[in-house]
């Protein structure tokens, strides 16, 4: 008998164990989400600034005012300059090509600062009673959104994973369309931007 006993006890000691419960890293997700996009709007924000700067910058070699760039669903102002931004040695080092390679990426910039910030919204959005995690049925909309299966048995990182290939997805195709399907579905259920929502939004775009 002792034998078996063994045996069983190696036996059990060999299974894998149980995979958590959804409840226990819910919390995992929202903050794993919104860091990965706020880190990539942080980015997006030195970018667009100094893209920005060196368009200016070449429009007033020319004499000329720089249009309006057009109206984007989040626009993000930049602060004045500190006086550290060499224009004359830097833009000609980004931009050798001039003012029009300038204003190309200046576009490219706004266009994926705007589908960031868009992004960003959409996953505080998707949080709906501003706890900072999501439920279980709020994770369920969240992926519904885009078409995504949920599974309550996977770890926090595969649904985190699910839906940062989504904002990848949506930078890449410089597209704000998924992201604004997504948006339409979630306030068809009744979800919500707060003035929570609002603050976090602001704070990261200011």
């Amino acid at each position: 008998m002792t034998w078996i006993f063994v045996i069983i006890v190696l036996f059990c000691w060999m299974m894998p164990a149980p995979t958590p419960a959804f409840s226990s890293d819910a919390s995992d997700i929202f903050s794993a989400l919104t860091r990965y996009i706020a880190r990539q709007v942080e980015t997006d924000k030195v970018v667009f600034i100094g893209a920005q700067r060196c368009t200016e910058w070449f429009y007033k070699q020319l004499k000329q005012k720089p249009p309006r760039s057009p109206t984007h669903t989040i626009a993000f102002a930049p602060a004045e300059s500190d006086g550290q931004f060499d224009s004359a040695s830097e833009c000609r080092l980004r931009y050798p090509n001039g003012l029009e390679s300038a204003r190309h990426a200046f576009s490219q910039a706004q266009s994926a600062l705007s589908i960031s910030l868009t992004f960003y919204e959409l996953a505080l959005v998707g949080d709906r009673d501003d706890n900072h995690r999501y439920s279980e049925e709020e994770l369920k909309d969240l992926l519904d959104s885009f078409k995504l299966p949920f599974q309550d048995l996977l770890p926090a990182m595969a649904h985190v994973d699910a839906l940062t290939a989504q904002f990848d997805l949506a930078r890449k195709g410089h597209t704000l369309e998924a992201v604004m399907i997504s948006m339409g579905l979630l306030y068809d259920k009744g979800y919500r931007l707060t003035t929570g929502d609002r603050i976090a939004l602001n704070t990261l775009s200011g």
